[in-house]
């Protein structure tokens, strides 16, 4: 763990050092060495571990300069073992400071669209905070909750960003009714085969305060549109 936290703080340090912290390639960034290569990157991968904490905005370089050149004459002001328990303690503090400003962000962004969603025309809603819009209705059966399906879906961010598409894939798929996010468990039971609706999923049906993939943040409110092909007893 020490050894973990000298390669990254040296290597945060390093990029300041040679002044490469905050260039890119728009503003003739050059890169004439493997040496500098490497120094750049570990930049980029210290940075990556920063960018989603509130922290991000609060780091003064010219104390990571001075710890870069304490740390290279061998006078740091402090021993790794207190630097360790200081930056695990700090970045648990950021962690939680992060995960409540998405928390706010996301519950407010979700109450702004559905309130202003369940006013539009043709827009369902269930007792659980579901809200849905037919898009085609289907003939066949319903499926019950330990039923498997088949189905083609696209599901979007708020701002429309697609995040995972069977469709475009160009495949369908099948999986257990009651393996998926509650949001899907509920709605598809709504549906019929042959049926095409439109879900818009509060984060607690979906997948509340944790992430998913590189594009699902915490508290995401998600809209799938889903079409059941098939309803496998």
């Amino acid at each position: 763990m020490i050894n973990n936290l000298r390669i990254i703080l040296t290597s945060i340090l390093v990029i300041v050092a040679i002044g490469l912290f905050g260039q890119n390639k728009k503003k003739g960034l050059k890169l004439e060495s493997e040496y500098d290569t490497a120094s750049y990157m570990l930049g980029v991968y210290f940075a990556t571990s920063f960018k989603d904490l509130p922290a991000k905005n609060n780091m003064n370089i010219k104390l990571i300069q001075r710890g870069l050149t304490d740390n290279l004459e061998d006078t740091p002001q402090f021993t790794m073992e207190e630097v360790q328990t200081f930056m695990n303690q700090f970045m648990k503090n950021q962690q939680t400071l992060a995960d409540e400003e998405a928390k706010s962000e996301g519950i407010k962004a979700e109450k702004e669209f559905l309130d202003a969603n369940r006013k539009k025309e043709g827009i369902h809603e269930t007792e659980s905070g579901l809200q849905y819009r037919i898009i085609k209705e289907g003939t066949g059966i319903s499926p019950a909750e330990t039923d498997k399906v088949e189905v083609h879906y696209t599901g979007k961010l708020l701002d429309g960003t697609v995040f995972d598409s069977s469709v475009e894939r160009g495949e369908s798929i099948e999986f257990g009714l009651n393996q998926v996010i509650k949001g899907w468990t509920e709605g598809v039971q709504l549906m019929k085969e042959g049926a095409v609706y439109e879900f818009y999923i509060p984060y607690d049906l979906a997948y509340g305060s944790r992430s998913a993939g590189n594009l699902i943040k915490p508290y995401s409110t998600l809209v799938f549109e889903i079409e059941l092909i098939k309803v496998i007893e």
